[in-house]
């Protein structure tokens, strides 16, 4: 039986001791009704900031001005902004006929780290702008550049 593994944030203190972002209760719950006798491996890294999926949403909503003022689909937009932010690749799928295509880098907004997104949003306002669009940022993207 397939097991979906239990991730949790959490904090290393002073002394070494973790700290489960999840209560103590909660946790043990989760871990008895899914791995209760069974061995399991823990792994701990260091977490990556990844922006929120209201962010995301946001994101598409704010730019469907901006794709259609200058007649894009938000896709090929978004596709071509994360190009001129991240850099692109060059893509070829010679069974599919595909040579030389140019694909972003990083091209999943869901897979930028927080501040990866804000750097997008702030090249993204300056873009807006010499296309003679304003492209007006939810508080929340203006709060979380700032971090």
């Amino acid at each position: 039986m397939r097991r979906d593994p239990l991730v949790c944030a959490g904090e290393v203190d002073a002394d070494g001791r973790l700290h489960l972002d999840l209560p103590a209760a909660q946790h043990r719950a989760v871990l008895k009704a899914r791995f209760a006798g069974e061995r399991v491996d823990v792994e701990v890294r260091l977490r990556k900031s990844r922006r929120s999926d209201k962010q995301n949403r946001a994101l598409h909503a704010t730019w469907k001005g901006w794709a259609d003022h200058l007649g894009y689909p938000v896709d090929e937009l978004k596709r071509e902004m994360l190009m001129q932010v991240f850099g692109a690749d060059i893509c070829e799928a010679p069974a599919l006929g595909i040579f030389g295509r140019m694909g972003p880098r990083k091209p999943h907004t869901s897979e930028l780290t927080t501040a990866e997104f804000a750097e997008l949003m702030d090249r993204a306002v300056q873009v807006a702008a010499e296309t003679g669009y304003v492209l007006e940022l939810p508080d929340e993207w203006k709060a979380g550049a700032s971090r």
